[in-house]
């Protein structure tokens, strides 16, 4: 899809690392940790995220509704939002945004911790410059994980700094 002056570009990226959230929750039983899980325009998916990675669409200018849904060991991607993650925004013409998403989450046994549940997703709109110094050394998220309608509006970037 070529780039249109009446398209936004966003940028979605999950600073952090699993390996630094396991280690975070032996420790802490509650507290933010890197996201694991799929991302939604409404109800549509758009494509799954893992930590350390990122994925810049071009959207039509206009209203939309991001939100996302934590992995869980019940689901490995989910196919429907969180609707507590709800995050609104309308795109502006040739604007980029980027847009952290992290998850809140509690341990799932205090005595010993075999895993996290995540409880909430979180998506802020930051500046992009600070989203490079947050996740500078990101990947591109593979494209078996971006949905296939969503594939040709996606930017191929092969470097953070690069999705504008």
């Amino acid at each position: 899809m070529p780039i249109l002056a009446q398209n936004a570009t966003v940028t979605f990226y999950s600073p952090g690392s699993a390996r630094n959230t396991a280690l975070k929750e032996m420790f802490t039983f509650k507290g933010d940790a890197a996201f694991i899980g799929s991302i939604f325009d409404g109800d549509h998916k758009l494509a799954g995220i893992t930590p350390n990675t990122f994925v810049t669409f071009h959207f039509p200018a206009g209203p939309h509704a991001f939100s996302g849904n934590s992995y869980s060991s019940l689901h490995s991607f989910p196919n429907h939002p969180d609707p507590s993650s709800q995050f609104p925004m309308t795109l502006a013409n040739g604007e980029h945004y980027c847009i952290r998403v992290s998850a809140e989450y509690k341990s799932s046994t205090v005595a010993v911790p075999v895993g996290f549940i995540a409880i909430k997703s979180n998506l802020e709109s930051v500046p992009c410059d600070q989203a490079n110094k947050e996740a500078p050394h990101a990947k591109p998220v593979s494209m078996k994980r971006v949905e296939k309608d969503m594939q040709s509006f996606l930017d191929k970037s092969t470097s953070f700094s690069d999705s504008k």
